[in-house]
């Protein structure tokens, strides 16, 4: 049965991408202007990495530090942690490794720990910053004490821990 659903739900996922591809086909534009979009966020992330590289006194060509970046960006698609943490860290540790600076005694460990505070952390941080200066919290503080909560169906009091069972036979 669970076979059933997940082969269901890989289908529906197929069928919806080929949905949108058709569609993104009938606009060019939007193509184009989503294809523009990504390659500068993948010309900004292989800039970041290689100028952390440059700052730590590392020697990597370009070229390198690109395959790098978007190797990591393709990995980050499909994180199987919150913000892939630990994930995208372990894979820029693993294709540094395939570098030619792998044995030069470069600090990988510090280079990766500044791109990952720059792309990272220091959005996560602005973001938290312009929501609480936003007064977002204002809006859930509210929200709570008129008993409204943000996610309907879920009652702002209730513990997500399961009730225990009256049945006295388990």
């Amino acid at each position: 049965w669970s076979q059933r659903l997940t082969w269901q739900k890989l289908l529906k996922f197929v069928q919806q991408t080929v949905s949108s591809l058709r569609l993104l086909a009938k606009r060019p534009r939007t193509a184009v202007l989503a294809l523009m979009e990504s390659l500068f966020i993948w010309l900004s992330d292989a800039l970041v990495l290689w100028f952390v590289i440059l700052s730590l006194d590392g020697n990597l060509p370009f070229g390198h530090a690109a395959f790098v970046a978007l190797t990591v960006d393709v990995l980050a698609a499909a994180p199987l942690t919150p913000g892939g943490v630990g994930q995208i860290d372990a894979a820029y540790v693993a294709l540094f490794a395939l570098t030619p600076m792998a044995g030069a005694g470069f600090n990988v460990g510090a280079a990766v720990l500044l791109v990952r505070f720059i792309t990272y952390w220091s959005f996560l941080l602005f973001s938290g910053a312009v929501a609480a200066l936003a007064g977002f919290g204002e809006v859930i503080h509210r929200l709570r004490n008129q008993g409204a909560t943000p996610f309907p169906g879920v009652d702002a009091g209730s513990s997500l821990a399961v009730p225990p069972s009256s049945d006295a036979s388990s």
